[in-house]
């Protein structure tokens, strides 16, 4: 008796199934608004539903006297063989995702990490024109009478040390000598007598430029 009410709970399983496949063709061939992604969600639950059918038919089985079960288990051993490889593509392509999600977040770290260092670096765009290896220093001098001139110096020359090199570089120096001439750095007046040295005095000043003036 009990196997009997198995065997119905069985029947009324499929008979399940089968309305459920008969759904998914109506919708198919009706082309109803039903995307590829319920399609395979329906498909995979019904053949869920089918293994569970098969098993418990296998369990009602062995409640009777089975003569050769040789070929059946040979069989399900098949299935269960193919359901392993199954299950280990599903865990292959799993463990994909989740290392391209890794090297997703790797890059964005790296990007964001060179964002970082780019905002905490100094604009280099604003730096005076600087040879960073041989700590050199180029300072253009206006003069309205002459053309502009360009004084490279090292790091620690003086403001002072950098007039006289650029008297030194003019024409008839001997006449700019005697003239009463007038150095504007930022519309200030530089001291003649500056001893700051030139790394200090125009720090990180973009392309620095001073204004000769002759009185």
């Amino acid at each position: 008796m009990e196997s009997n009410f198995k065997i119905r709970t069985l029947k009324s399983q499929i008979e399940n199934m089968k309305l459920q496949i008969e759904n998914i063709e109506i919708q198919n061939s009706n082309m109803q608004m039903m995307n590829n992604s319920q399609k395979g969600d329906q498909l995979l639950n019904l053949g869920i539903q089918m293994l569970n059918a098969g098993i418990q038919s296998f369990e009602i089985a062995e409640e009777y006297m089975i003569m050769n079960k040789k070929n059946f288990y040979e069989q399900l051993q098949k299935i269960s063989e193919e359901i392993n490889l199954i299950i280990n593509k599903y865990n292959m392509d799993q463990q994909m995702m989740m290392q391209q999600q890794m090297m997703m977040q790797q890059q964005m770290m790296a990007q964001q990490m060179i964002m970082q260092q780019q905002m905490m670096q100094p604009n280099l765009m604003a730096e005076p024109i600087i040879n960073q290896q041989e700590n050199y220093i180029t300072i253009t001098f206006r003069n309205h009478r002459t053309k502009s001139k360009n004084i490279t110096v090292k790091y620690g020359t003086t403001i002072q040390e950098l007039f006289f090199k650029y008297l030194d570089k003019s024409e008839n120096n001997k006449e700019i000598y005697n003239k009463k001439l007038r150095f504007i750095f930022n519309a200030k007046v530089i001291d003649k007598n500056e001893q700051r040295v030139v790394e200090d005095f125009f720090g990180w000043h973009p392309n620095p430029c001073i204004t000769v003036l002759e009185d």
